[in-house]
């Protein structure tokens, strides 16, 4: 009787400590963990109309302001050319050499004369030029109804020079630069060159 009363005391107890054990509690779902941005920062990407396109430069101009220079012995019709303040007129020829005129300033020296083999086309200028200055890159090509003007740079001795030339095929002379130090020479070169015309018995010179 002893050993049954004690069976059925443990077994309660087995039955009372599986009742009293608690579940552990349902956790609540936890969030998936923020993705990982595989992306790559790449450059906005530019559209053709927002591309910077270079554009060339604007035709060059003649001189505006300078005095008005005469030049009559150039084998031509008289002509006159702007230049600006302390040039000076120097001409060299007229036996053995063709005539040519020399405007000569303190940075710069422009000379004018009449073509011996008479004149060239822009293209066949351009390409003599660039046979015998294969390096040289041309800054300005501008062609209108009086000739055409040219500014080039080039390599000489392991220096950057300039170079000025027009041509003037109605008043049958050229006009030339040449072993410049700047652009700036030369375009102011080309910007006397433009002035170029027949005389109207105003200007000073000889």
């Amino acid at each position: 009787m002893l050993n049954l009363r004690l069976t059925f005391v443990l077994g309660a107890l087995v039955l009372c400590e599986g009742c009293t054990k608690k579940e552990p509690a349902a956790q609540p779902p936890q969030a998936p963990p923020p993705a990982t941005s595989t992306a790559v920062n790449l450059p906005r990407r530019l559209d053709a109309s927002s591309a910077q396109i270079p554009t060339p430069p604007s035709p060059l101009k003649p001189l505006a302001e300078g005095k008005r220079v005469r030049i009559a012995k150039l084998e031509v019709a008289p002509l006159e050319i702007t230049v600006p303040p302390d040039f000076k007129l120097r001409m060299e020829g007229g036996v053995e050499l063709a005539p040519t005129a020399y405007l000569e300033g303190p940075d710069l020296k422009v000379s004018v004369n009449k073509p011996e083999g008479g004149f060239f086309s822009l293209e066949e200028q351009t390409t003599m030029f660039k046979r015998s200055y294969p390096d040289a890159t041309s800054i300005r090509s501008e062609q209108t109804e009086e000739g055409y003007l040219l500014v080039d740079q080039l390599t000489l001795a392991g220096q950057v020079r300039y170079t000025a030339y027009a041509v003037r095929p109605k008043i049958k002379v050229e006009c030339s630069a040449a072993d410049l130090d700047t652009l700036k020479q030369a375009e102011l070169a080309a910007s006397i060159c433009l002035t170029l015309r027949p005389a109207s018995g105003k200007a000073t010179g000889r």
